[in-house]
């Protein structure tokens, strides 16, 4: 080791959490930090520290006995310099709450999106309640939160570190545009679930391909709506082969796909329970690459798009009749797609470097603790 502060990041999953935001967030701060992600995987409970799950609710106690001995490693790591950041005001929370009384480190909630969403308010203000900082990755999760009665002094938003895509090598992304003599590509991606919108989307395509015969379709990503967006496919796509379910595909290859696309769009919705989008990585990765976007403002979208100048951003829910308009309307308009596509790079650019997000972290880390924490 350099002699970097220590970090514990306590995820669902470790060493490499499912969420692509995080292992960016993650690859990030390893660029600064000395960083270990500890899981929650169940481990045989132990007795040692069992009195500190007193102050828990039955069910969360329960859950934290399994990971005691998780807990007891996350304190041992952060002891002597460190600080601990748990992902998502749910078990995480609760986890990095318990190493923190042992270890007398600070620790840190970065919440998200149905974390602070779809959950009770006392529930959020108790998993957050000792910690330092509560880190939102958009105003609005950081506005549910105040919304919960998290005292907005202790409410910090940080945006997720984008990769600088530019050092990619040529094969792994593709940054030439298609031709005006192939098919229009319009690429959607994101997990196949109701809250993103990809069934508006289908009954949308139809009169996307009546405004723009020979028009495609790529749906790339995978999730409990596959067959059902498959049979949706099956009888919007009567001609045969305008739409193509990809699956779910490595980061790379994605990339590739949203780089060679001439428009991605997410018609995103709000659900019964309050679920939406934060700014979603699609919305984000198109916008840097120089792809158009048209999404809604069921979720934080709207932060960074800005309807008419750094995309198309339609009221939630949208409709198929106005989500075709969108689309039709970039399909023929090839100098506004120019300069969306223009202001939107540049505003990613400018707003969610990993650089932005380092320094960022480090600031809440110093003001939690100025006197113990000592930054490199």
């Amino acid at each position: 080791m350099r002699g970097e502060m220590k970090l514990a990041v306590v995820c669902a999953e470790a060493p490499e959490p499912r969420e692509t935001f995080l292992r960016r967030d993650i690859a990030a701060l390893r660029t600064r930090f000395d960083v270990r992600v500890f899981g929650l995987a169940r481990r045989l409970p132990t007795l040692a520290g069992a009195t500190l799950l007193r102050a828990f609710p039955p069910r969360a106690a329960l859950s934290l006995a399994l990971r005691l001995r998780t807990v007891r490693e996350i304190a041992d790591y952060v002891a002597d310099d460190g600080a601990i950041l748990a992902h998502f005001a749910w078990t995480t929370a609760d986890v990095a709450a318990v190493a923190s009384r042992l270890s007398g480190r600070p620790w840190f909630c970065f919440v998200h999106a149905w974390d602070v969403f779809t959950r009770p308010a006392g529930e959020l203000r108790r998993r957050t309640a000792t910690a330092s900082h509560v880190v939102a990755c958009s105003q609005a999760a950081a506005d549910a939160c105040a919304a919960a009665g998290i005292p907005p002094a202790k409410i910090t938003v940080i945006h997720h570190a984008l990769p600088d895509f530019s050092t990619l090598r040529p094969c792994d992304l593709a940054t030439d545009r298609p031709a005006a003599t192939r098919p229009f590509t319009t690429v959607a991606v994101g997990r196949l679930v109701e809250k993103k919108g990809f069934d508006i989307l289908l009954h949308a395509w139809p009169a996307v391909r009546d405004a723009r015969p020979g028009a495609r379709l790529r749906i790339i990503g995978d999730g409990p709506c596959a067959p059902s967006l498959h049979r949706l496919a099956d009888e919007v796509d009567a001609p045969g082969g305008a739409v193509e379910f990809a699956g779910a595909l490595p980061e790379n290859e994605t990339l590739q796909a949203i780089a060679a696309a001439d428009l991605l769009v997410l018609p995103s919705r709000r659900l019964a329970n309050g679920d939406r989008d934060g700014i979603p990585n699609a919305v984000l990765e198109a916008m840097t690459l120089g792809v158009p976007v048209v999404t809604t403002d069921a979720g934080a979208a709207g932060e960074v798009v800005a309807d008419g100048a750094t995309g198309l951003l339609l009221p939630s829910p949208a409709t198929p009749e106005a989500l075709a308009s969108a689309i039709a309307r970039l399909a023929r308009d090839g100098a506004l797609r120019a300069t969306l596509s223009r202001n939107a790079a540049a505003l990613v650019r400018e707003r969610f470097t990993a650089a932005g997000y380092l320094d960022a972290v480090s600031n809440c880390l110093q003001s939690a603790n100025s006197s113990s924490i000592i930054l490199p």
